[in-house]
């Protein structure tokens, strides 16, 4: 009698190849949406009376952990906003964007903020003989609060939360 040893194909393989792949690529998943762009955005108290100096553009999130149902934690926008402004070492953020995030992966998943903008510190008193250095005033002009460059003169808008909800 004789025995017959079964073979493999190269298409069946390449065929179990592709269905393990679409299987892991339907357990991989994420997506990320804009939520809005802020001219100025802060979670700490500033002083309009100080020079304000650029430190950086810098991204902060908050995205809790959860596994298979159970959430690890609550995402919070103000979390992330202060991680970015401490990612600076700043006090407010300019030309901000907040962002909503996902991503799963099987059993763990993760949702949360995404927060990004231009860091503003206080100017230390090194800064302020620094010609290098742009220094800001925030100050009223005939158009509302705004952040005028001392160098240039040129007005980076801000609008204040009070002016927002009357």
């Amino acid at each position: 009698m004789y025995q017959t040893k079964k073979v493999k194909t190269p298409m069946k393989s390449i065929f179990s190849s592709l269905a393990g792949l679409a299987v892991a690529a339907t357990m991989l998943a994420g997506c990320t949406e804009r939520i809005g762009d802020f001219t100025m955005l802060t979670t700490k108290n500033y002083d309009a009376n100080v020079k304000y100096k650029m430190t950086g553009r810098m991204t902060g999130e908050d995205m809790p952990l959860m596994i298979l149902v159970i959430p690890l934690g609550k995402p919070n926008m103000k979390t992330a906003a202060d991680h970015a402004i401490e990612a600076g070492n700043g006090v407010y953020l300019a030309n901000a964007v907040v962002e909503t995030s996902w991503w799963s992966a099987i059993f763990v998943s993760s949702s949360g903020y995404i927060v990004t903008g231009d860091v503003y510190a206080p100017v230390t008193s090194g800064d302020l003989i620094n010609p290098a250095i742009e220094k800001f005033d925030l100050r009223h002009t005939e158009h509302g609060l705004a952040m005028v460059s001392e160098k240039t003169g040129s007005e980076i808008s801000v609008q204040s939360y009070s002016s927002m909800t009357n």
